[in-house]
Formats: C-alpha cells, sequence, structure tokens
C-alpha cells in the first residue's frame, strides 16, 4: 500500500496558512512565547544575521517591571513555516484587554493616547475570527513580580469573553517552574473549573514537543460538523449495495468514522483507513475549521478496480450488460 498522504491538518485548503491567537492578562508571558516560536521555527531556518535582526525588529516588546506600556494588539505573519514537516505561513495575534491587579498603567491625557492604550480599556476580547488555534495565557505568579492571585480576576474574565463567542480554545500556564507542586495543583484546578485541556510550561524555555503537544490539543476543541468521503474511483460507489466490494468500503467506512467527532480524530481516522487492504491511498482534500468540515479523498486498491473492471468486461461479453452489477440481480 501506498503511504498516507495527508495534508498538516491545520492548514486550511484555500490559504495555507495557520492562524494562532494568544489572548490572556498582560505580564503572563505571551509575548516570551511568540519570542520562542520565532526561535524554534523562523530564526533557526534563516542564515542571513540581517533578515534575522529585522525579523527580531518586529516582535513584541517583553515587558517587565510593575509598570504596564502603551501597546498596540501585535500581528505578526511568518511564511514558509515548516510544522510537523508541512511547509506553511503563520499569523500570530496577541492581544490583551483586562488589567491585573497591582500594575501601574501610565496616565493618558487625550481621546487619541487612550484608543491606543488597549489595557486601559475593559472591552471584551475580541478573538481572531478566522483563528485555527486560540491559547489563553496565564500564570501561577511564579515570575513577573506579581503574585497569582493578581492574575485571576483578568483571567476569569478572558475566559468568558472566549466562551461568550464561542471560541475554542486551551489554556497555557506560563511558570518558572513546570513540574512544581503549586503548577500541577493549579493545572489541576483549572482544567475542573473551566473544563478544557491545560498546558503547564515555561514560555522561555518551549520545545517543539511542547509547542506541538498545545496545537494537537486545541485541535480537540473544533468539533466535526460534518465529514464527507469521496471514493475513487467514482464506478465503485456505482455498484449495487449487495456487491462483495461495495459492502466492504460501507463497512469500513461505519467502522472508521463511528467515533470521530473532533479535528484531533484525523489523524487516526487516515491511519485506521490505511489499515484496510480494498484502500491505496487516503489524503484530506478539503478542510475548514471555522465550519468543522472534513472532505477526505479515498483512492480503492488497483486490484480490487481490476477486478471489478473484469466483471464487468465478463458481463458485456455475455450480452448480459453491466446492469445487474450496478443494480442488483
Amino acid at each position: 500500500m501506498d503511504q498516507v498522504e495527508s495534508k498538516e491538518i491545520l492548514v486550511e485548503e484555500l490559504n495555507n496558512s495557520i492562524c494562532i491567537d494568544i489572548v490572556g492578562p498582560a505580564r503572563t508571558g505571551k509575548s516570551t512565547f511568540i519570542k520562542s516560536f520565532v526561535d524554534l521555527y523562523v530564526l533557526s531556518n534563516i542564515s542571513d544575521e540581517q533578515e534575522k535582526d529585522n525579523i527580531i525588529s518586529y516582535l513584541p516588546e517583553i515587558g517587565k517591571g510593575k509598570i504596564m506600556q502603551t501597546i498596540q494588539k501585535t500581528s505578526l505573519v511568518f511564511q514558509s513555516v515548516t510544522i510537523n514537516g508541512f511547509s506553511t505561513d503563520v499569523k500570530i495575534t496577541e492581544q490583551i484587554k483586562h488589567k491585573i491587579h497591582g500594575a501601574k498603567y501610565p496616565e493618558v491625557k487625550s481621546e487619541e493616547e487612550i484608543s491606543n492604550l488597549i489595557l486601559q480599556s475593559e472591552a471584551s476580547l475580541t478573538p481572531y475570527p478566522h483563528s485555527h488555534i486560540t491559547l489563553l495565557f496565564t500564570t501561577d505568579g511564579s515570575f513577573g513580580g506579581f503574585p497569582r492571585y493578581a492574575y485571576i480576576d483578568a483571567e476569569k474574565k478572558s475566559i468568558e469573553d472566549l466562551n461568550i463567542v464561542n471560541k475554542p480554545f486551551v489554556i497555557v500556564v506560563n511558570t518558572a517552574n513546570p513540574e512544581s507542586e503549586d503548577a500541577l495543583l493549579l493545572q489541576q484546578k483549572l482544567q475542573e473549573e473551566h473544563s478544557v485541556p491545560v498546558f503547564i510550561l515555561s514560555a522561555a524555555n518551549l520545545n517543539i514537543g511542547e509547542f506541538n503537544q498545545v496545537l494537537k490539543n486545541n485541535l480537540c476543541k473544533h468539533p466535526i460538523n460534518e465529514l464527507n468521503l469521496e471514493i475513487s474511483p467514482s464506478l465503485i460507489m456505482s455498484l449495487d449495495e449487495s456487491h462483495s466490494l461495495r459492502m466492504q468500503i460501507n463497512d469500513m467506512v461505519k467502522e472508521v468514522t463511528q467515533d470521530i467527532a473532533c479535528f484531533c480524530h484525523l489523524e487516526y481516522l487516515l491511519k485506521r483507513f490505511m489499515d484496510f487492504r480494498i484502500v491505496s491511498n487516503v489524503q484530506i482534500s478539503k478542510l475548514n475549521m471555522s465550519a468543522g468540515t472534513v472532505e477526505i479523498w479515498i483512492d480503492i486498491d488497483e486490484e480490487e478496480v481490476g477486478k471489478v473492471e473484469d466483471e464487468i468486461f465478463t458481463e458485456k461479453k455475455k450480452g448480459l450488460g453491466i446492469m445487474r452489477l450496478l443494480f442488483g440481480k
């Protein structure tokens, strides 16, 4: 059998890009996470130092101290980023809306300054409408000079914002001590309170395995509302329901798809189809995470197709035509 030719399931067929929306209170490590992502997936593949410096100059500034800076909503686009062996464009947005306790905010004098200071507003988060991945950042208070309780209200408001717009998301708890008992207890607490996947990591020391795990689990929050299967060649699906090959295909589809509920199941689905002798190739031909729709193309093994063609030829030779094959006896 041929190898599974599956396209990276995070990538939309139409624009060949991944959109990642990073939201949450200030001083939780969102900008640090972006920097680590760029180091891992972008800068590591660039040899030109000037090009590296240009990219770094566009990265959001990593905040320090008690005073919040005037920060615009950040939007970055990186082209031809290789993730899990698949090259794609990546768009990252970062936004902060809700204040944390104990932070000091710059004084504003003009309407223009007020509109530019996004932290000055208590307006709700506005998740990027076409984002595939939404990460809500918070922290255990192990870095940055603010205790855990300073983040709790802003954290809850941010989660409420995402739930109101029904946006699938995962929570990332940024900590200086990912293996500490306090961090693990916080992970358990947040999972129980919000019923979403919660990850403990150090944004400053992010590794590829952690990033891939976060992306994969975010997919589990995106339900599949419609799954369409295209069987090739089309002649096969014209066979009568009682034909042995048609019955094998129907049984296979029923067995493989019965527990498929969300996008994180697609990798399993592709592998399961390839376990069947009658299948030579499977691939995702169309995918829309926003609508929850997936179309999968399945090629039937040439030997099986050849048998059907031989049957049709034999029937024709007998003068019986192909009517009994297509419509039964």
